[in-house]
């Protein structure tokens, strides 16, 4: 899927190829803000690099809404499905950029690892 290193490195500041993550897959939507979607399968480092990182944890009932499938995410395969009713573990930062706002939220299916990220971006309030 195209750019999902590219979306990957900007959300999270690290090399998808560091060992972090594999089956990365990535879609992206912009016009004058931008939502980006990524999945993959996390390793064991991952959680503690989000936290290191600024990442905070969050009831995932507070950011699952976020993740309902949209028109971009027909292009995943497997289809865009997180699993919200498995154990899981969410995530939510915040990144001021000199001309915009990131908001990158995590869902992490902590059985099978598979991994789903929201990002979106808007201008600085």
């Amino acid at each position: 899927m195209a750019n999902g290193p590219e979306v990957f490195y900007n959300a999270f500041g690290a090399d998808p190829g560091s060992g972090l993550v594999t089956d990365l897959q990535g879609s992206y939507r912009c016009s004058q803000d931008c939502d980006m979607w990524l999945r993959f399968r996390s390793s064991d480092r991952f959680v503690p690099f989000l936290l290191h990182r600024g990442f905070v944890p969050v009831a995932c009932s507070l950011v699952s809404t976020r993740f309902v499938a949209s028109s971009p995410l027909d292009r995943f395969v497997p289809s865009w499905e997180p699993v919200l009713t498995a154990p899981a573990e969410c995530y939510s930062h915040e990144q001021r950029r000199p001309n915009s706002v990131w908001r990158v939220f995590v869902l992490r299916n902590t059985a099978t690892r598979v991994t789903h990220t929201i990002v979106t971006t808007g201008p600085p309030v």
